[in-house]
């Protein structure tokens, strides 16, 4: 529970919390799912075609705590439309509302233990890319556009074989329209930028050290330079380091800050409405805010405690243009606390426990195509693997859905890989013979 709100200084208002009201889903395992594989000729990784069941919605409620889970198996579809939960999937046509989904297994090549995902399109046809962070290599499936995946590239890092890669991100650095990539390697203290080489293959990756164990990383454009930066976070040390973008590919390290007791997440949002990148951190026991005043300088105000937070990912949830908070703590927790004018939250304690749910990774997009944003989550936990839907109704509540897809996501990726105008999932399957799939839409 928060026991105080952090000042956010004279322009903001007070931080408190309002915990969504979620339904209660249960979870139905289904180990079929890591004995599925999908893979083609040649060995590279693929998914297409139908794929494994997974749960929709059919009749829901926000509130009343009834069980929204029900199992569909007609070419493992699933939709939110009320009476036949399969009735309007596979006929091409997106319907606001509706909840079309199937679960693509990917494994040929990347074998198990995925940690970290990130989606671009690398080889620039028009079709999202799937980049993975493995123990000691990350990987590339090329998508064809039709929500399939092929063509195999591997990548090893600058301590090749020594180093697990913890998380992952794809963007351009170098300003030259081609996405690049960053890698988190904490037993070798680095951090792994590999620049595109602009022909369809990539440089040797270039280490920055940043010790402590830097294990999660944010990026954006934090100074407003039009550079891309990385606010890199590091467990051991319990540090915040920023690589400040230079524009051209390379990063100048700043000075470590105190980031609290383990810190294990970070997200980049605007807390104080000032159009200034703001930072939120993740440790133990605490949500530590760091706003940015200008000039490459963040200050950490203070702590609010809680349960440790898992995972913290800002975005607009309610679509009112002001940077909310999603927040998943180890006591199973998992909230939103909505942004208002002026920086800081609005002030509701309105708690709801979802037992046994953790989210390990979060994402934002409209997944039912009514026009309001939702949230996806990842819950790779106690050998209960998922992912959840958290769909918003449009006024500051959820309803949500879990998909018992019986694996263990430790990180997620939002992006349309099959060009029908809906949001898919990627999601990094560690601890699974199912290293990677895609929750595709089949409208």
């Amino acid at each position: 529970m928060c026991t105080r709100a952090p000042s956010l200084a004279s322009r903001s208002s007070s931080v408190a919390t309002l915990l969504l009201a979620l339904a209660a889903c249960r979870l139905v395992p289904n180990p079929a799912y890591d004995g599925a594989a999908a893979s083609s000729d040649d060995g590279a990784p693929t998914s297409s075609g139908n794929g494994s069941t997974v749960t929709g919605i059919t009749e829901s409620s926000g509130s009343s705590g009834t069980d929204t889970s029900s199992s569909s198996s007609n070419g493992g579809a699933s939709s939110g439309s009320t009476g036949d939960p399969v009735a309007q999937c596979y006929d091409g046509v997106v319907v606001p509302g509706e909840l079309c989904y199937e679960y693509r297994p990917i494994t040929a090549g990347f074998g198990e233990d995925a940690i970290a995902i990130a989606t671009a399109d690398f080889d620039g046809d028009g079709a999202q890319d799937m980049l993975s962070g493995n123990y000691a290599k990350f990987e590339i499936a090329y998508g064809d556009g039709n929500g399939g995946l092929r063509f195999l590239l591997t990548l090893v890092p600058s301590a090749m074989g020594i180093s697990a890669i913890t998380d992952v991100a794809a963007i351009d650095l170098d300003d030259d329209g081609v996405p690049d990539i960053v890698a988190a390697s904490p037993d070798a203290d680095t951090i792994d930028v590999v620049l595109a080489d602009g022909e369809g293959g990539f440089d040797p990756p270039v280490p920055y050290t940043v010790s402590g164990r830097p294990h999660r990383m944010a990026v954006g454009d934090v100074d407003d330079d039009g550079a891309i930066d990385l606010a890199v976070l590091c467990d051991v040390s319990g540090e915040l380091t920023m690589l400040w973008g230079t524009g051209d590919g390379g990063f100048e390290l700043g000075t470590p800050v105190p980031a609290g007791t383990e810190p294990g997440d970070v997200s980049i949002g605007d807390i104080d409405d000032d159009d200034l990148p703001d930072l939120a951190i993740a440790a133990q026991d605490a949500l530590i805010p760091f706003v940015n005043v200008g000039n490459r300088e963040l200050v950490a105000l203070d702590a609010f405690e809680l349960a440790t937070p898992i995972t913290v990912m800002m975005s607009d949830l309610d679509d009112d243009g002001y940077t909310d908070m999603f927040l998943s703590t180890i006591a199973q927790e998992n909230f939103v606390l909505f942004g208002v004018a002026g920086g800081g939250f609005v002030e509701e304690a309105t708690w709801w426990n979802w037992t046994g749910r953790i989210a390990f990774a979060a994402a934002p997009g409209d997944f039912n195509s009514d026009g309001i944003t939702d949230v996806a989550w990842g819950e790779g936990y106690l050998g209960n693997g998922g992912m959840t839907f958290m769909f918003g109704l449009g006024d500051r509540s959820f309803e949500a859905m879990l998909n018992p897809l019986y694996t263990f996501p430790q990180d997620l990726a939002v992006a349309d890989f099959n060009g029908d105008g809906v949001p898919d999932v990627a999601l990094a399957n560690a601890g699974s013979v199912l290293a990677m799939g895609l929750m595709v839409s089949v409208p």
